[in-house]
């Protein structure tokens, strides 16, 4: 018996998604996502690219070291000065 031709459904083929072009040299290869406060969220939003700027801020949190603080992630505490009486100014 032969094959005969399936009749159209109406619904439409779907076509094969094309990869999107990344501004970023690097290649995503794991999604992670994070909670932000709406104030933060709004801030985000109002960025034109927001994933390279997430990334460019993480490589700079995680690459360059704090000259404050020198990478610890402690600030000293100021040491108290001595005040200088008026009488030996």
């Amino acid at each position: 018996m032969p094959r005969t031709a399936k009749k159209p459904t109406g619904k439409a083929q779907r076509q094969p998604r094309q990869p999107r072009q990344q501004s970023s040299p690097f290649v995503a290869e794991e999604t992670i996502s994070f909670k932000a406060d709406a104030e933060l969220a709004r801030v985000l939003k109002s960025l034109r690219n927001r994933s390279d700027f997430i990334r460019q801020a993480i490589r700079h949190a995680v690459y360059e070291v704090c000259p404050l603080c020198h990478g610890t992630g402690y600030l000293k505490a100021p040491t108290p000065r001595r005040r200088q009486s008026r009488a030996t100014r």
